[in-house]
């Protein structure tokens, strides 16, 4: 091994280390910081993702990271079906539903229609489908009912089908991932932890075993069997 490549191994290795790794990031962006804000420009964000160091200094905290890299390809898959789904709705809209679309007024004042072309009527259903109570169809201008108007219900079905698939299901889905994961890792955490105050890891016997024997089970573990030791 070339003194190089073992030099980078060895702080590539210190500086990913979970203690070391929360300073090393700290450092980094608030270097990055300094050298922006050198340049006149602001560097407001890079003093915020600081705090992203957090992260590592919390096991709680990175439950929520663990549950996001276990379940990635069914949330990776379940994001790519929900999009094949508002691309359907968007066509739907683009082509059936043009009159029922408010218009929006941009940044300069000026006003613009939500679905100028297929591809932003696609990118309006994502950003207001998600975002909006009621899932897109909160943004269409109400219809009235006679009792010859079929249109009527066709955009209550509409409506009422992208919120169902979409706020609902998919949104639900998702959350249920998450905090499914989130449990189980929380509960394999508390686990370990009773485990490792009230079980011997040299003859397996717990708390309980040595205090129906009227014997103390931490003198046990600190003296006769000592797990270090056995190091």
């Amino acid at each position: 091994v070339k003194w190089y490549e073992y030099t980078w191994t060895v702080i590539a290795n210190g500086l990913l280390n979970r203690e070391v790794f929360p300073f090393s990031f700290q450092v980094l962006f608030s270097s990055l910081g300094l050298f922006i804000s050198a340049l006149n420009e602001s560097s407001a964000i890079f003093y915020a993702i600081c705090l992203f160091s957090c992260l590592y200094l919390s096991s709680k905290m990175r439950f929520v990271i663990k549950s996001i890299e276990i379940n990635y390809k069914l949330l990776f898959f379940n994001l790519v079906l929900a999009l094949f789904v508002m691309y359907v709705y968007s066509s739907m809209i683009f082509f059936h539903y043009q009159n029922n679309l408010p218009t929006l007024t941009t940044s300069d004042g000026s006003q613009a229609q939500v679905c100028e072309s297929a591809f932003n009527c696609f990118l309006n259903v994502i950003s207001f489908g998600l975002r909006t109570q009621g899932g897109f169809g909160g943004k269409l201008k109400a219809e009235s009912y006679s009792g010859q108007n079929n249109y009527y219900f066709r955009l209550m079905f509409f409506q009422e089908t992208f919120f169902v698939l979409i706020n609902i299901i998919f949104l639900q889905i998702i959350f249920g991932l998450m905090s499914k994961t989130f449990g189980k890792l929380r509960e394999d955490s508390n686990k370990k932890d009773h485990a490792d105050t009230n079980d011997c890891w040299i003859c397996y016997l717990d708390r309980n075993s040595f205090q129906k024997s009227q014997m103390s089970f931490d003198m046990h573990i600190s003296g006769d069997h000592n797990i270090w030791d056995y190091i």
